[in-house]
């Protein structure tokens, strides 16, 4: 029971703290007069950068953090657990009505490859 509470409270942590470091940067982006035009194309990049992080780690072992914190390696769990499929499914989503192809097949690539090769794993 813990241990099920303790995933769910850590997603919900992970995309609460997401929302908020999504909603401080827009707001100092446009307070800088950068275009809205690339403040969308930012914060596609971001769940991008997170899935090549995730696939250079789960292929060949790189990892970013060499430190030993289970705090840090808890949280990454949790991002990978809840925040590569919530990503993934809100940025194809969006990328597909907004019709930004180049970034739809990127988030399909990336984000789709990395779901898929994870239930093909855990299957088998």
């Amino acid at each position: 029971m813990t241990v099920a509470v303790y995933f769910m409270f850590g997603g919900f942590m992970v995309a609460l703290l997401t929302a908020m470091a999504y909603s401080v940067l827009y707001i100092v982006a446009r307070a800088a007069k950068i275009s809205k035009e690339h403040i969308e194309k930012a914060f596609l990049i971001y769940p991008l950068l997170w899935f090549f992080y995730t696939w250079v780690n789960a292929l060949w072992g790189v990892n970013i953090y060499s430190g030993n914190s289970e705090s840090v390696h808890a949280v990454l769990a949790n991002l990978f657990i809840f925040g590569t499929p919530t990503y993934f499914l809100v940025g194809s989503v969006y990328t597909y009505v907004r019709k930004l192809w180049k970034f739809f097949v990127a988030y399909m690539v990336l984000g789709g490859g990395l779901i898929l090769t994870w239930v093909i794993k855990s299957q088998f």
